[in-house]
């Protein structure tokens, strides 16, 4: 009896056994398979990082964009149009001005839209130089605009304009802009005409032996009459002369020249009433000694020369001060003792 149950007992313990390792089998195959797939999972994750990275860099370069273009031309009535602008620009207020103009004379437009060009944020400083050239009747006139670079032509009918003109590229300027400015002011034939006629009828009268003070107050006179006709005058703010005025000291060279070598030149330079008087005064003094300098270096004679900026003083508008007619260089003569 005592052997069967011995037996028994036996037999229960090799299955209680069994089952116990079996368990523990099946946990280390479990812990074992989560440990592999963690493991997997690390060793993926830099490529997902990667994956990412070249998603952007074409993202990145998609965005650039080419600069946009525009070229503007009035040649003997006739409009050139070429430009090379973005999608969004169709609608913009200087392409609508350009159709407006295209209704009234005639236009060759050739104008291209991309999507991948620069917005054309300048349209609006362009159109008040297109409505500056149209109101008033600039020849020639030439607009052109490529990236950040700015080049305009034309001839201005008169040296007001060309101030007015300044003022409308400054736009251009404060957004960085550079600016090449070719504008030019239309020579005053008329002024030219008046002064050959002056000359030809001083040459018709019957020459007359004059003394040496006679001579220098005569050509005073000249210059004082050529300077009044045809002022010198500066680029704004500048003491730098104007092409056309220097086509003025040129005729008054040919005065001075024609005069002995005793006669003493005084240059005198002035401003109007407008701003700091201080700088007025400097303004007037760097004026005069730039055209002292000029005169120096093209008559064909030595003469005694001085400079002498007055600044706002000696009103040739005595009435209003701050009119422009007063901002003048003078030349004066005076016979050497």
């Amino acid at each position: 009896m005592l052997n069967k149950i011995m037996v028994a007992l036996g037999i229960v313990l090799s299955f209680l056994l069994f089952y116990f390792c079996l368990n523990f089998s099946s946990d280390l195959a479990s812990k074992k398979s989560l440990k592999e797939q963690s493991t997997k999972s690390v060793q993926k994750a830099p490529v997902v990082v990667k994956t990412v990275k070249a998603v952007e860099t074409v993202k990145a370069v998609e965005v650039k964009k080419e600069p946009s273009s525009f070229d503007y031309m009035d040649k003997d009535g006739v409009l050139q149009i070429k430009a090379v602008l973005n999608e969004k620009d169709k609608k913009s207020v200087l392409l609508v001005k350009i159709d407006e103009i295209c209704k009234n004379i005639e236009c060759n437009k050739d104008i291209v839209f991309r999507e991948n060009q620069e917005d054309a944020r300048w349209n609006s400083f362009a159109l008040s130089i297109i409505n500056f050239f149209k109101d008033n009747s600039v020849e020639n006139a030439k607009l052109s605009i490529h990236g950040k670079n700015l080049t305009i032509e034309g001839i201005l009918p008169d040296e007001s304009m060309k101030e007015k003109f300044i003022s409308l590229l400054k736009p251009f300027g404060d957004n960085g802009f550079f600016i090449d400015d070719k504008t030019v002011v239309k020579e005053n034939t008329e002024v030219e005409s008046q002064i050959k006629e002056t000359v030809k009828e001083e040459s018709d009268i019957e020459p007359k032996k004059e003394t040496q003070e006679e001579k220098v107050k005569d050509t005073q006179t000249k210059i004082a009459k050529l300077l009044t006709m045809e002022p010198v005058r500066f680029k704004l703010n500048s003491f730098e002369i104007t092409p056309e005025s220097e086509n003025t000291l040129q005729k008054a060279i040919e005065f001075l020249d024609s005069l002995g070598n005793d006669v003493k030149v005084e240059i005198a330079g002035y401003t109007d009433a407008r701003g700091d008087k201080v700088y007025n005064l400097q303004l007037s003094q760097k004026r005069a000694e730039a055209v002292q300098n000029y005169l120096q270096q093209n008559m064909k004679t030595k003469k005694s020369m001085t400079a002498k900026g007055y600044g706002a003083n000696d009103f040739v508008i005595s009435d209003d001060p701050n009119d422009k007619r007063n901002r003048r260089v003078e030349i004066h003569l005076k016979k050497g003792e």
